[in-house]
C-alpha cells in the first residue's frame, strides 16, 4: 500500500521565540532545574529545515538525586503534556522509566542542555526505500527521535490534534528501547495514541516491530545547542 499523502508539516510551525518562552514557563512552574541565563541566549528566528522537517527547541536534563538525566527528561516532559480537549491522559501502569525498563536506543545520545532540533514527525514504515532512507539519515548527521518526541507533543499542538493513524500517523518514540520486568531482551518501543471510544491519550509499549503502518517513527538533526549543563 503506498503512503496516503502527508499534509505540510509548516501548517504546524512555532517560532523559536515563542517556543522559548513557553520552555522558560514550564521550568518556572516544574521546576526543571534550566539555568536562567539559557533564557538569555538570542535565539535565532529560524533554523535551515527541509520541507518535512520543524524547527524544535528540545531539553535534555542532567542527572539529579540519584536519577539519570534520561529518565528525569522522560518523566519530565510526559508531566508537562497537556492532551487535546476531550481527553485524558493515560500510561501504561507497568511502563516504567528507570534505566532497567527504558534505555535510549544504541547510537544515541543525550547530552544535557538545550538544543535547537530539525524534527522530522512524518516517516513511516510504508517506505518503499527504507535502506536508503537510512543512509541518508546517517550521513545527515538524523537520528531515531527519543525525548524530541515527546517535546514536539509539548510544542506542536496543531499535529498532535490532527493524529489520525492515516494521513497523520502517531509517532513512536524509536530513539527508546524498552523491556518490561522479567524481560531480558529489548524487544519493544514506546507508542503514542489516541484512544478516542474513551477519551485516551495513551502512552505505552508495544513490540518494536510488525505494530502495522498507523505509526510513523520521528526523526531529528541536531542544528544547534542553545546550552549545555
Amino acid at each position: 500500500m503506498e503512503p496516503a499523502c502527508r499534509p505540510s508539516v509548516k501548517n504546524w510551525v512555532v517560532l523559536l521565540r515563542e517556543q522559548m518562552k513557553e520552555i522558560r514557563r514550564l521550568n518556572n512552574f516544574y521546576g526543571w532545574g534550566l539555568p536562567e541565563s539559557a533564557f538569555m541566549v538570542d535565539i535565532p528566528d529560524s533554523i535551515p529545515c527541509a520541507d518535512n522537517e520543524m524547527p524544535l527547541i528540545s531539553i535534555y536534563l542532567p542527572d539529579k538525586d540519584g536519577i539519570t538525566g534520561e529518565q528525569r527528561t522522560f518523566n519530565c516532559l510526559w508531566d508537562a503534556i497537556r492532551p487535546p480537549s476531550r481527553y485524558y491522559k493515560w500510561r501504561q501502569e507497568w511502563l516504567f522509566s528507570n534505566p532497567s525498563n527504558l534505555r535510549l536506543t544504541p547510537g544515541n545520545e543525550h547530552q544535557p542542555g538545550i538544543d535547537i532540533v530539525a524534527f522530522n514527525p512524518n516517516i513511516t514504515n510504508q517506505s518503499s526505500n527504507l535502506l536508503d532512507l537510512s543512509l541518508n539519515n546517517l550521513r545527515s548527521g538524523a537520528y531515531k527521535a527519543h525525548s524530541e518526541v515527546l517535546m514536539a507533543i509539548i510544542t506542536f499542538r496543531e499535529w498532535v490534534r490532527k493524529w489520525d493513524g492515516i494521513k497523520i500517523p502517531f509517532p513512536k518514540l524509536g530513539g527508546y528501547q524498552y523491556r518490561e520486568k522479567r524481560e531480558t531482551k529489548w524487544e519493544k518501543s514506546i507508542y503514542f495514541y489516541h484512544w478516542p471510544e474513551d477519551n485516551k491519550f495513551c502512552l505505552f509499549s508495544l513490540p518494536s516491530e510488525g505494530v502495522g503502518d498507523h505509526w510513523s517513527e520521528p526523526i531529528a538533526r541536531k542544528c544547534l545547542n542553545v546550552c549545555s549543563m
